[in-house]
């Protein structure tokens, strides 16, 4: 009901022996507002009409001893986008409703790490935090990241935190059963920045989370499960 956004991608990359694989890509982004993204916010169309071409450069390096319960290595996942976007929404001026068509730049850049560290024969521990960045001369809704649930910060909601700077710490403590499964106990840090929207402040917060996890080896596939804080 807020908006629909389509995401098309071409990505062409090269796999070194070392394991390392660089990777170029261009990508197009289209946003429509629905029903909830038309309403007007402090004189502003909520979610704007968007089309955004972007060009980026990736890097990813593997080294792992087990693909998926290690013990030892590191994972490491770079990926910087260039482009213009060019967006479409009403805005009330003088007590005139307007159609105001921009276009402009935005930069990204996503990054995460993982290290795997054996402290004893079953027991690894896990570092590492993902970070993603946006700059633009003006900031849509439909544009932010994401934070917040099972597969992000784990502790909150599913996509509960929005904003234009998000990053996340965390650190684990792994159990190793039978690989792939393993117990754990994990501590989130998250951050998110938000920049100023219609009906919005910007604003800044820390974000901690931390529970018991458990990684299980099913017939459908690999099962995760967490309780969190």
């Amino acid at each position: 009901s807020t908006y629909n956004r389509q995401d098309f991608r071409l990505v062409l990359g090269y796999r070194f022996p070392s394991g390392l694989q660089l990777t170029g890509s261009w990508r197009r982004e289209t946003t429509r507002p629905g029903p909830a993204g038309l309403r007007l916010e402090g004189g502003r169309q909520r979610i704007a009409r968007g089309m955004a071409t972007l060009f980026g450069v990736g890097l990813r390096w593997e080294q792992l001893d087990h693909p998926l319960a290690p013990r030892r290595g590191l994972t490491l996942t770079v990926q910087a986008e260039r482009g213009r976007k060019t967006r479409s929404a009403r805005q009330v001026s003088s007590g005139d409703t307007l159609r105001v068509r921009e276009r402009f730049r935005q930069d990204r850049i996503e990054a995460a790490l993982r290290l795997f560290q054996p402290l004893a024969e079953r027991l690894v521990l896990v570092g590492g935090g993902e970070l993603a960045l946006l700059h633009a001369d003006r900031y849509d809704a439909a544009d932010l990241y994401r934070l917040g649930g099972a597969r992000s910060l784990r502790g909150y909601n599913e996509e509960q935190f929005v904003g234009h700077r998000t990053a996340r710490l965390l650190a684990e403590i792994r159990y190793l059963l039978t690989p792939p499964t393993f117990i754990f106990g994990f501590l989130d840090l998250g951050y998110v920045a938000t920049p100023p929207l219609p009906g919005t402040p910007s604003r800044a917060d820390w974000h901690p989370g931390y529970g018991l996890g458990l990684q299980l080896q099913t017939g459908a596939g690999l099962l995760n499960l967490s309780y969190a804080l």
